[in-house]
């Protein structure tokens, strides 16, 4: 999800605690708390906290994506312990920052634990419900977890989040944040009911009898989605728009174009996409130096075998028609018959990716 609406979550989870807090205490004289703004402050940050693993990107690209990236951070089972960390860190920047910090309540230090603890597992429920999966139950267990409900940015959701958000910053009346939150959860279950559809449309459509049948949500529409089976030597794929027709028109060329692709059920057709299709793909796939993207692509598929030397691999679960893939992977002949592991640059954003 993308960090303004994981901002905006985690700001209405603070607010949430907060309120709850101040029935408890009903905010005696006794029982400082901290103010609204604060709490939506606080929550905001705890919202974007999980995401400090981008910070390993710095240290190795492929890593990052491959084995660290919504995984510790992103952890249920760790959850507690972050939250933990958080408090710590936020009482100890009041205690530095002096008293006009401390005279606006932050002294209630159960109250930051909690405010950072539901901020964190905000975070973790947006991720699960995009295709980005998520290893929630490490240490414990690898399993990674993703409803693929929504794609990474979705305007009517972020939107009714930041409504609800100014809503309670403008100190509107509580049936409008009510309201808004009960239209977020109901357009996720608008999209479950899209995706079963989608599923439907791909099991009836199949060239063959296919076991595993999968739907992910794609960009500008609830109705856009991908659909991939999975074969012995590769993957199926095919896009879908579950409506009869576009309900709506884009102004731009470059989106239009991606649209045009998410056709009507009855115009569904599906590409096989091969892994290995040939003896140069499969040596490129099971060299040793190639380990860190088999542990990354969840559906991968052959590109290319360039004149350069070398053999690239892509991840559909993350393609967009007409679009640049953002996951490129090749394995390059260097200098002394040594192998190195390259991603191919984005051309740029809305172009189309050729070789």
């Amino acid at each position: 999800m993308d960090p303004f609406t994981h901002a905006a979550v985690g700001a209405l989870a603070g607010v949430g605690i907060r309120q709850l807090r101040r029935q408890q205490v009903k905010h005696s004289s006794d029982q400082p708390l901290i103010s609204l703004r604060h709490a939506m402050l606080l929550g905001a940050v705890a919202g974007i906290l999980p995401d400090i693993d981008i910070l390993s990107y710095f240290v190795n690209p492929l890593h990052y994506h491959a084995y660290w990236h919504g995984t510790y951070t992103h952890s249920l089972i760790l959850a507690p312990l972050w939250a933990a960390l958080f408090a710590v860190l936020i009482i100890a920047i009041q205690r530095w920052g002096g008293a006009s910090i401390r005279a606006k309540g932050t002294d209630d230090r159960w109250l930051i634990y909690w405010i950072g603890l539901a901020g964190i597992l905000s975070h973790i429920g947006l991720d699960v419900i995009t295709a980005w999966d998520v290893g929630i139950w490490l240490p414990l267990s690898t399993e990674r977890v993703s409803f693929g409900l929504i794609f990474l940015v979705d305007l009517v959701f972020s939107g009714s989040i930041l409504l609800g958000l100014w809503a309670v910053y403008r100190a509107w009346k509580p049936w409008v944040l009510i309201g808004c939150l009960f239209f977020a959860v109901g357009w996720l279950g608008f999209a479950y009911q899209q995706k079963q559809e989608a599923l439907t449309i791909a099991a009836s459509t199949h060239p063959h009898v296919a076991e595993q049948l999968t739907a992910w949500p794609q960009p500008f529409s609830v109705f856009h989605w991908k659909l991939i089976s999975i074969d012995d030597h590769g993957y199926w794929q095919s896009h879908v728009r579950v409506t009869e027709h576009a309900p709506l028109q884009w102004p731009l060329a470059s989106i239009d174009n991606t649209v045009a692709e998410f056709v009507s059920p009855q115009q569904v057709q599906w590409q096989f996409y091969p892994t290995t299709p040939h003896q140069a793909a499969q040596e490129a796939w099971q060299h040793p130096e190639f380990q860190a993207v088999r542990d990354f692509m969840t559906y991968p598929a052959y590109v290319s075998h360039n004149s350069d030397g070398c053999v690239w691999f892509t991840d559909l679960l993350f393609t967009i028609p007409e679009q640049s893939p953002p996951f490129t992977y090749g394995l390059c002949a260097g200098g002394n018959g040594q192998f190195i592991v390259v991603r191919k640059p984005i051309l740029s954003f809305f172009s189309r990716l050729s070789d």
